[in-house]
């Protein structure tokens, strides 16, 4: 399948789109990005990681192709997924022509705390991973990056 620089189709599956700004979170917000809490009876675990926004800066990227490990549907692993996470914004397809520039919005966060998943059996297809971000080791007072999107305030509970 080839996209046109008309008709790209930017990929928005799991919160990995981030093209607006959010005016609800700022320098010295806390934030957290949750993952799981599925089901309405019986929830999966909730896993996140939390922490105080320190810089939010805007800027450039060119849309390129999705990786391919990424395109396996319900099979894709972690690595596929945390590759997948580092290469946003991206499509599924070849961009033809001169690939579309897109605004992405970024946070850098100082972690202060984290629950994340250690065994398989709990989820292993997240971004959080055995006291990783998408790979990078969580650190308090360390910090991290990733589009404004993806997080919530933590006076929002979930």
């Amino acid at each position: 399948m080839y996209f046109g620089r008309k008709s790209l189709v930017l990929l928005c599956a799991l919160f990995l789109s981030n093209i607006s700004v959010r005016a609800d979170i700022s320098e010295g917000d806390c934030v957290v990005l949750r993952e799981g809490g599925e089901g309405r009876l019986l929830k999966s675990p909730t896993f996140w990681v939390k922490g105080v926004v320190s810089e939010i800066h805007r800027e450039r990227q060119s849309v390129k192709e999705c990786p391919a490990a990424a395109r396996a549907g319900s099979a894709v692993t972690r690595e596929a997924l945390w590759q997948l996470a580092r290469a946003t914004p991206c499509v599924f397809g070849r961009v033809e022509g001169d690939s579309a520039d897109v605004d992405v919005t970024r946070a850098r966060i100082v972690v202060e705390s984290w629950e994340t998943p250690w065994t398989a059996a709990h989820g292993e297809t997240g971004l959080l991973f055995r006291g990783t971000y998408i790979g990078e080791p969580l650190i308090k007072g360390g910090a991290i990056e990733m589009p404004v999107d993806w997080l919530k305030s933590c006076a929002v509970q979930p």
